[in-house]
């Protein structure tokens, strides 16, 4: 997830990641490609083949033998992590001893506890004001189109990884990151986590987070952090049929964040073409939905109609993420008292 977002696809035997924005390359796909031939040797093709919206996108094809599949995995992880190429073999079947070790599970356990801490007094201290994204579709894009608006007005930060997991969060909330393979990494990310959370005085308004949740609790352990001043829901359809069960959490997850946003007084801006998101809507007074409705065609001139204002949209709007991801940024912004005048500019682009 620090170097892929995709979705699960439906049939045939490929998948179409996009690469994130932190990944060197990462907007040249033609370039990327050709360097993981040369050097992690894998063979990939790059998104630029489909077209310009296929930019920064990767096709890959599993139509492999699952040995070959772990074999260019193990490539690409060392690849993306700075490795050289490296030929894995299999373990040998009675591994040798191993030196006498603290439980692991104590000492993650520890660490993931204390970066909590910092991440919550950081907030304290700061202040800033938080905008939550959460869902299954279009995240990404949303973060992006939010992050241009945003940071021509406010200090901002939208760190680019999703987080699903208990350290994520704090991670991201501090600015941090570490490689958990290398103790001088963790070492080194515990020291920049304690400068921010206690001495940092860098300049932040607003802060945006994408909120991963995958199994019961998660959103339980994001709230224990963060209070989000705004949360954004995308669509929670799903990949496939036998995903039913997962989708349940998600929703049950999902519905703990706009409790919890509602109480507290916040804002909710929810997917209204997702039937559980609108069925939702429907319990808690004061939500707005964005849609696919909103965005329409007047005489050849695209149109943005939010709360009866209709706004000119000079912008390239490709597929159903990129129309949600206007909309929220302007209702976000509108949010956090930017102008119409700077929100026409931006449509305008």
């Amino acid at each position: 997830p620090h170097i892929f977002d995709y979705q699960r696809p439906n049939a045939s035997y490929f998948v179409f990641p996009r690469v994130k924005d932190t990944v060197p390359l990462a907007r040249d796909s033609r370039r990327l490609a050709s360097d993981l031939l040369e050097r992690a040797h894998v063979a990939v093709v790059p998104g630029i083949a489909f077209g310009p919206t296929g930019e920064a996108h990767l096709r890959l094809c599993y139509a492999r033998t699952p040995e070959e599949i772990d074999a260019a995995c193990d490539r690409l992880e060392d690849y993306f992590a700075g490795r050289s190429a490296q030929t894995h073999v299999q373990a040998p079947a009675v591994p040798p001893a191993a030196p006498a070790r603290p439980p692991r599970g104590r000492v993650r356990q520890a660490g993931v506890r204390s970066l909590q801490r910092l991440a919550r007094v950081y907030l304290k201290r700061r202040r800033p004001r938080i905008v939550a994204i959460a869902g299954t579709r279009g995240k990404t894009v949303m973060k992006r189109v939010l992050t241009e608006l945003l940071s021509a007005h406010l200090h901002m930060r939208a760190n680019p990884l999703s987080y699903n997991t208990e350290v994520g969060l704090p991670l991201a909330v501090l600015n941090v990151s570490m490689n958990t393979r290398r103790p001088g990494s963790v070492a080194a990310a515990f020291v920049r986590a304690l400068w921010t959370a206690l001495v940092s005085r860098a300049p932040l308004d607003v802060l945006v987070l994408e909120l991963g949740a995958r199994r019961r609790g998660d959103m339980g352990e994001h709230l224990r952090i963060v209070r989000p001043d705004v949360a954004v829901v995308t669509g929670l359809e799903p990949s496939f049929s036998e995903e039913q069960q997962a989708l349940a959490v998600l929703r049950a997850e999902i519905a703990q964040l706009c409790d919890a946003v509602h109480h507290s007084h916040g804002h909710l801006l929810l997917c209204g073409d997702d039937p559980s998101l609108e069925t939702l809507a429907g319990d808690l007074p004061g939500v707005a939905l964005f849609a696919k409705s909103h965005m329409r065609s007047d005489a050849g001139e695209l149109q943005l109609n939010i709360d009866g204002t209709a706004y000119r949209v000079g912008r390239e709007v490709v597929g159903d993420s990129s129309g949600y991801a206007l909309e929220v940024a302007v209702r976000v912004g509108k949010i956090l008292d930017i102008g119409d005048v700077d929100i026409e500019q931006f449509l305008a682009k």
